[in-house]
């Protein structure tokens, strides 16, 4: 975003004085635009992906204005990025490869199908976020698929020897938009694939999730069977069966107040505008309420959070986990901020922003 508005901005100065725009400046803006509004939120920030923070929603604007182009139809995956809009409601998912195996190398997050939500003007679901201007421990931390609303497993991390092609199904112009994506980068070691689903129904107002561990192929299956072998073996010990353990995490934003229902095995999500959430899962799943962290390349300190963690085992071939995100139905209509992207309805409100040209 930075280096786009670095762009931006000199052809603006540039056309000011009446000196010409280098093609190559002028088709950095082109192929750059459309990738940057396709990597928007509802609340003009950006997806807190890789390292990169939320960046400023005024600055980014401007420097859309400034560029002169007009918006396109947005690019289906950019960068890997999935983006589901529906309402005033954002989901942007991680698909790209990349992530799969990142966490195992130098300077990638391990983010392989991670997503953020943003109601409106209020970000629900996040990212722990970027660590690295806070020394080498936090950037490690944050690079961990478990700083991040997605699978992981206990003592594994997704390898390069594994598969890294991630299989995407994208249909963002359905009623109820659809992603499907899985990836292998636990296949080498424990010969699991992670599918997720996400549909997002018509208003927002509900996005539906599955995440499934399977093992497809007689090799993988084998894998599989060694390693919860070797787990048994561990697991004996403690009298504790053999399975593998894995985690499903939702980060939630510094701003949402969350309280767990025991009996209900759900979670009440509050944001600062009164509107409520509710957080459900259909599996045998352990439901916990963990502290967390947001870290922003703004913010000196860590900010104190919560996180929704789903704790299971991977005793089968295949191991299916169902949850849900639905917004109060009864929640006054005046409560729902509209997104900063002010649109007709049924505008995309990424290309419905306030550029003046």
């Amino acid at each position: 975003a930075e280096v786009f508005a670095d762009l931006a901005f000199a052809a603006q100065a540039l056309a000011a004085a009446g000196l010409p725009i280098g093609p190559e400046h002028r088709g950095a803006l082109a192929r750059a635009a459309p990738v940057l509004r396709s990597l928007r939120h509802a609340d003009g920030h950006l997806a807190r992906f890789h390292g990169g923070g939320g960046g400023d929603p005024a600055r980014i604007d401007a420097a859309l204005a400034a560029s002169g182009l007009r918006p396109v139809p947005p690019t289906l995956l950019p960068m890997g990025y999935a983006r589901m809009l529906r309402g005033r409601v954002s989901v942007i998912a991680d698909c790209d490869a990349a992530a799969a195996v990142a966490s195992s190398g130098r300077g990638g997050h391990g983010s392989a199908l991670a997503f953020e939500l943003t109601a409106g003007r209020r970000p629900l679901i996040a990212s722990c976020g970027p660590g690295q201007g806070l020394g080498p421990d936090w950037a490690t931390a944050a690079r961990a698929p478990a700083a991040h609303s997605t699978l992981s497993l206990a003592d594994s991390v997704p390898s390069r020897d594994g598969d890294d092609e991630v299989s995407v199904a994208f249909h963002p112009d359905r009623a109820v938009a659809e992603l499907e994506a899985s990836h292998g980068g636990h296949a080498a070691g424990l010969g699991l694939i992670h599918r997720r689903r996400l549909e997002l129904g018509l208003d927002g107002g509900e996005l539906r999730g599955e995440d499934t561990l399977s093992a497809v192929s007689d090799a993988a299956q084998r894998r599989l069977a060694i390693a919860r072998a070797t787990s048994g073996r561990s697991a004996a010990r403690l009298g504790a069966q053999a399975a593998l353990p894995f985690f499903l995490r939702f980060h939630l934003h510094p701003e949402v107040e969350a309280e767990l229902d025991p009996g209900l095995g759900e979670v009440r999500l509050l944001l600062p505008n009164g509107e409520g959430w509710t957080f459900r899962h259909a599996s045998a799943c352990t439901i916990a309420l963990d502290p967390s962290v947001y870290l922003e390349n703004t913010r000196a300190e860590p900010a104190a959070t919560r996180q929704i963690v789903l704790s299971g085992l991977a005793l089968h071939q295949t191991t299916p986990v169902r949850w849900s995100l639905t917004r109060d139905a009864t929640a006054p209509a005046f409560l729902r901020e509209v997104p900063r992207f002010a649109g007709v309805a049924g505008d995309d409100p990424m290309t419905a922003e306030r550029d003046p040209t």
